[in-house]
C-alpha cells in the first residue's frame, strides 16, 4: 500500500531543502522519505513555482464554484428528503 503524504508535509520537506538546512538526502531520511520521493517533489516544487506569483485564482474560482454547486445539491438532496417523508406518511 502506498503511503500519502499531505501538501503541507511535502513544503516542509522541500523548504529544508531549499534552505540549505539540509541536503536532499538527509531531510528524506530525517523525514521518512525516499530521497527519489523528495527529488520528484522537488522538480515537482520548482516546476510550479511561478503559479504562486501569477496571482491566477483559478483555483480559488473553481472551489468556490464547486462549493456552490454542493449546497445546491444538498439542497435538492434535503427537499427530496423530505417529499419523500411526507409521501411515507400521507401517502401519493
Amino acid at each position: 500500500m502506498r503511503k500519502k503524504y499531505s501538501p503541507e508535509f511535502k513544503a516542509k520537506v522541500m523548504l529544508e531543502i531549499l534552505r540549505g538546512e539540509q541536503t536532499l538526502n538527509e531531510a528524506s531520511s530525517s523525514n521518512g522519505v525516499h530521497p527519489n520521493m523528495a527529488a520528484k517533489w522537488k522538480k515537482e516544487f520548482v516546476a510550479n513555482s511561478p503559479q504562486v506569483f501569477s496571482g491566477d485564482t483559478s483555483l480559488a474560482a473553481e472551489a468556490k464554484k464547486l462549493r456552490e454547486e454542493l449546497d445546491e445539491a444538498c439542497r435538492q438532496l434535503g427537499e427530496m428528503a423530505a417529499k419523500y417523508e411526507w409521501i411515507k406518511k400521507y401517502g401519493a
